[in-house]
Parts: C-alpha cells; sequence; structure tokens
C-alpha cells in the first residue's frame, strides 16, 4: 500500500494511463491524417479505458453495470464483454505496427 492506494486504485491509474495514451496517439493520427482498422482500435481503447479509469478513480458510478443494464445484458456478461472490447481494441490498435 503506498499512501493509502492499494493495488486496485494503482490499476485504475493505469488503466486511465493507457487510455489517454491511446486518446494521445488517436489525436496523432487524426492530426497526420493517418485513418485505418488501427483508428477503431484507438477509438475503443480510449473510450473503453479513459472511461472505465476515470469511473474508478473519481466518479465511482460503476459505469460498466450502468451501461449494461441499458442494454439489458445479464450481469454475467458485462465484465466479460469489458475485457473483451479492451482486447478488441488492443489488437485493432496494435494491427497498425
Amino acid at each position: 500500500m503506498l499512501n493509502g492506494a492499494g493495488l486496485p486504485t494503482l490499476l485504475l491509474a493505469l488503466q486511465l494511463g493507457v487510455g489517454l495514451v491511446a486518446l494521445g496517439d488517436l489525436a496523432r493520427s487524426a492530426w497526420r491524417r493517418r485513418v485505418g482498422l488501427f483508428t477503431v482500435g484507438q477509438v475503443l481503447t480510449a473510450a473503453v479505458l479513459v472511461t472505465l479509469g476515470t469511473d474508478g478513480l473519481f466518479v465511482g458510478q460503476d459505469v460498466a453495470g450502468w451501461i449494461g443494464y441499458a442494454l439489458d445484458l445479464d450481469p454475467e456478461w458485462i465484465r466479460p464483454a469489458t475485457i473483451g472490447l479492451i482486447v478488441l481494441g488492443a489488437l485493432l490498435w496494435s494491427s497498425e505496427r
């Protein structure tokens, strides 16, 4: 534990950091007018990680649960679907290289 920040807090900060990197890379790609399948990965990764990281660190409203409820998803599928979106976004984002 680091000054009251446990492992979950550190992982949320890492999640938010990676999401912000994806957002920065997306901005750089837009500036250079480079668009491709990897852009979908950048958008997906940034959207999911920034949303979940911000919610977990600052807001605390269970955004993933709220979206799952709004889409009428079975609660057992919310976490696996979130992980699947993160993995899919990362794979698409890495297709640029």
